[in-house]
Parts: C-alpha cells; structure tokens; sequence
C-alpha cells in the first residue's frame, strides 16, 4: 500500500508539504469529525497503524509510550540545530520518511530550575 502517496495526496490532506502543528487539531474541530483525527485512530486515508480488521491492536499503549517519551523529552532538554544551520530535507525509503540521519543536532539538558515539574 503506497502510505506516502495517499498521505502526501493534496485530495486527502491540504498542502501536505507544509508543516501544521494543528492540522489534525483543526479537522477535529468539524461537526462529526471529532474521534475521525486522533493519533491512533484509524481509516482508509491515515495508515500509521494500518486500517480495518488488521489495524494494530497495540496502537493505544504505543501511542501513549510515544507521547510520554516526547514530553519527557522536551520537558528535560533543548534541541538546536548547530548556529547557522537550516533544517534539512527529509529523506525518503519507500513510504518511510525521516530526518536525514548526519544530521548534527545540539542537546543540553536543562537545568533543574527550568524543567517542568512532575
């Protein structure tokens, strides 16, 4: 099944090629569409955990590990780019789409009297 394609389809997502933090926030917001955008919720045009009787059964627990490990994450370090560097391009394997991996990225921990508290 060719994900990025369907995924990356103007007819299916508005102007994919940009980056919207609230894209799927935005589409919950519709009359009936409220459960439709949720990260593991599944349908025949957003296919990270698969579709229909093969959907992931896990995809719950790995949605909320995923969550808690980026929190965690971005509650305890900062991440840069090195000064004057740009955010590269993706790279793509087939569907698979990642951040290109010689990539250099800055990361400090945050001081105790910065991070958020638990």
């Amino acid at each position: 099944m060719a994900v990025n394609a369907i995924q990356n389809d103007p007819a299916v997502t508005s102007n994919p090629e940009t980056f919207d933090g609230f894209r799927y926030y935005e589409l919950r917001q519709r009359e009936g569409e409220e459960n439709l955008h949720q990260f593991a919720t599944t349908e025949n045009r957003i296919l990270n955990f698969g579709h229909g009787p093969n959907a992931c059964p896990g995809r719950f627990f790995a949605s909320i590990e995923i969550k808690i490990i980026l929190v965690r994450l971005l509650m305890d370090y900062e991440f840069r780019f090195k000064p004057g560097q740009k955010r590269p391009r993706n790279m793509y394997a087939h569907e698979f789409v990642f951040p290109n991996p010689s990539t250099e990225i800055l990361v400090r921990q945050r001081p105790a009297s910065e991070r958020l508290k638990t």
